[in-house]
């Protein structure tokens, strides 16, 4: 009896064990366990492995059918595949700005040009673009204008103006792992400094042969006189003066234009950013004979297109050429037409895209100067020019051929041998004036005799009575 009921105990005890609770003794207990908790003397399964082992298929030598199998099979699960990634930090875009002193670079057209080419250079090239205006020129403003830049992850700034020289001087130093194209500086400065120049020379001398041929053959001027108004006495000032001469000259040899460039029809403003001496000086040389002046004013050269746009209306037949960019629109008057016979350009975005082409590619010439001319298609004359005839079109595509294949041989200043103007002679030292030699003194004045007592004059007699006449 005592075997049956140690039996039937064992019997109760073990379906109470595989349902998963008993009362044991009868003290009312639940017993359970964990569902992630492994049974003591079984192995952990890895992390994110599958709780239960799918067992391995087993072929039958009789099946001759094919297994399916995915054209994409998706890999089987294991605990490097199925680990969630770390987060990959996506690496800030480099940037390329462009440090400007106008709060709108369109309304100044060679920023206008140059941010263009930093556009289309940035989208081909991967960068994004940055535009920031400096709100003053001075060194200290320049400076920390050009720290927001570099603290905004800008690598390769753009100068557009020879005015940042001085402050690029120390840039240079504080910012070495940062690269800078400075424009219009005649020099070369550190490892990370490109400067690039124009040959406006070539550009000049086009416009002297074009504005010759127009005036003499075209518009049937017998003789004409041309003139230049330089607003700063720069290296490049001087080129286009040479170049534009040069081009004159050819003009007459070539084609027997009578036109002439003399000394009293060049004239020098007194400041910068002056229209409106720029204005007087236009007028001084139109009414003096001046035809046609090329505009070297710079900021004050809007006063000299309104001083020919004034003769123009007064009845004169009178013309500017542009410089650095197309000045058509700026010479408008009446029925769409323009005071501006035609524009020496420099071409901005194309020099701008090739130099970040170059730093792209990881060939930055930096602590060199880049030299852009015609056959760089750096400079040239405006693209449309409807104050010029065709024939005159034509004849310049020539000579601008002649030119890019050396053909025609346009001499530079280092070619004439002239020092950059004005270069003023060193002080006359004058002597120290002679020590005058002591006065002599002269002897006492003669004393002159007493005057003479003249006697009492005689006193005449008294007038005689005439007769009256019969």
């Amino acid at each position: 009896m005592k075997k049956v009921f140690l039996v039937i105990l064992s019997l109760l005890l073990a379906a109470s064990l595989l349902s998963g609770c008993a009362d044991v003794l009868g003290t009312g207990i639940e017993l359970t366990r964990n569902p992630f908790m492994p049974i003591q003397g079984t192995p952990v399964p890895e992390p994110n492995a599958p709780l239960l082992k799918t067992p391995e298929p087993t072929s039958s030598p009789e099946s001759t059918q094919k297994p399916i199998t995915s054209t994409n099979p998706k890999p089987a699960p294991t605990s490097e595949s199925t680990a969630t990634p770390e987060p990959t930090a996506i690496p800030d875009i480099l940037k390329i700005a462009m440090l400007s002193d106008d709060s709108d670079n369109k309304a100044y057209s060679l920023g206008k040009l140059a941010w263009s080419g930093i556009e289309s250079a940035c989208l081909d090239f991967g960068y994004e673009p940055v535009f920031m205006e400096t709100p003053a020129m001075d060194t200290k403003t320049i400076l920390d204008s050009i720290d927001k830049l570099v603290t905004d992850n800008c690598r390769l700034i753009i100068l557009p103006s020879y005015r940042f020289k001085d402050a690029l001087y120390k840039a240079q130093n504080i910012y070495p792992d940062t690269n800078f194209i400075l424009f219009g500086f005649d020099g070369t400065m550190g490892n990370n400094v490109v400067t690039v120049v124009f040959a406006e020379e070539e550009a000049a001398f086009l416009a002297g042969v074009a504005a010759a041929v127009e005036i003499t053959t075209s518009l049937g001027f017998e003789k004409a006189e041309f003139g230049i108004v330089i607003e700063e006495t720069t290296l490049s000032a001087q080129r286009y003066t040479e170049g534009f001469r040069q081009g004159v000259e050819y003009a007459f040899a070539e084609y027997g234009t009578a036109v002439t460039l003399e000394e009293k029809f060049i004239s020098y403003l007194e400041m910068a950013n002056d229209p409106k001496g720029a204005l007087q000086t236009a007028n001084a040389l139109f009414d003096s004979g001046a035809d046609c002046i090329l505009n070297l004013a710079g900021g004050s050269g809007a006063g000299l297109i309104e001083g020919a746009v004034d003769f123009t209306s007064w009845g004169m037949e009178v013309y500017t050429i542009g410089v650095d960019y197309d000045q058509f629109d700026e010479g408008i008057y009446g029925d769409n037409l323009s005071v501006v016979l035609t524009s020496v350009v420099k071409y901005y975005d194309t020099a701008v895209y090739d130099m970040i082409k170059t730093y792209a590619a990881g060939d930055f010439p930096g602590g060199t100067s880049v030299h852009f001319d015609i056959s760089m298609g750096g400079i040239g004359l405006s693209l449309n020019n409807p104050n010029l005839s065709p024939s005159t079109v034509m004849l310049m595509d020539e000579v601008f051929s002649l030119i890019e294949d050396n053909s025609i041989f346009v001499q530079t200043l280092e070619d004439l041998q002239l020092m950059p103007f004005p270069t003023l002679p060193p002080l006359i030292t004058l002597s120290p004036v002679p020590t005058l030699p002591p006065s002599i003194t002269l002897p006492p004045t003669t004393s002159l005799p007493p005057t003479t007592t003249l006697p009492p004059s005689t006193s005449l007699p008294p007038t005689t009575t005439l007769p009256p006449m019969p």
